[in-house]
């Protein structure tokens, strides 16, 4: 049956072997983790999962598994590990731009389609993942940070520049999508990573 670890440290409970994994982890949560902790990592024999794997995978059995080991991590200390990695995820998400800007400048519709659903989707994580680490940040940090109008000018920007995006893209408008995206996304994407994430990771400074 599975030896189970939290924080690479074995634990001493005692699983029955029909106890399933989903189980495991409510008990691990209910009986060491404080209402500031999250789980960060599951490793089953030694492979990562995590949100992206099926219902049924998380109902198996104890006995199918050798080793478990449950990471969790302050809630506080995640939102400003995920700010750490922001500024290369922008970057990333810049050269996306510049790829898909540069299909458009050559007329290569098809690849522009596609390149276009992916800097789409980028948006859409680093969306939420801002504002998860916003509100996640507010609950120890609100005084230092109600009073940073950084973040929400920035966020209603970016927003309003997506919005904006789809239907130029669905009038085959290219010159107001070029400009959209190689101008005001990128310039909006440029100044999270050089004055609003700083700002953020300031917040726990004395």
């Amino acid at each position: 049956m599975a030896q189970i670890s939290l924080n690479a440290k074995r634990l001493q409970d005692i699983f029955e072997a029909e106890t399933t994994l989903n189980q495991v982890l409510d008990s691990v949560l209910h009986r060491y983790a404080t209402d500031e902790d999250v789980i960060s990592s599951v490793l089953v024999d030694g492979q990562n999962v995590g949100d992206g794997e099926s219902s049924p995978f998380w109902e198996r059995k104890l006995s199918e598994f050798g080793e478990i080991d449950i990471s969790f991590q302050n809630k506080i200390d995640l939102a400003f590990d995920a700010l750490a990695a922001c500024p290369d995820y922008i970057d990333t998400i810049i050269l996306r731009i510049n790829k898909l800007t540069g299909h458009y400048n050559k007329n290569e519709i098809d690849q522009a389609n596609s390149c276009f659903a992916q800097v789409v989707e980028s948006l859409d994580l680093f969306v939420q993942l801002l504002a998860n680490v916003h509100h996640t940040l507010r609950t120890k940090y609100n005084k230092r940070l109600s009073s940073n109008k950084t973040f929400h000018q920035l966020e209603i920007h970016l927003l309003a520049i997506m919005k904006a995006l789809l239907p130029a893209k669905e009038k085959n408008d290219l010159i107001m999508l070029c400009d959209l995206l190689e101008y005001e996304l990128v310039d909006n994407l440029t100044q999270w990573k050089i004055n609003a994430i700083p700002e953020l990771k300031n917040a726990k400074l004395d």
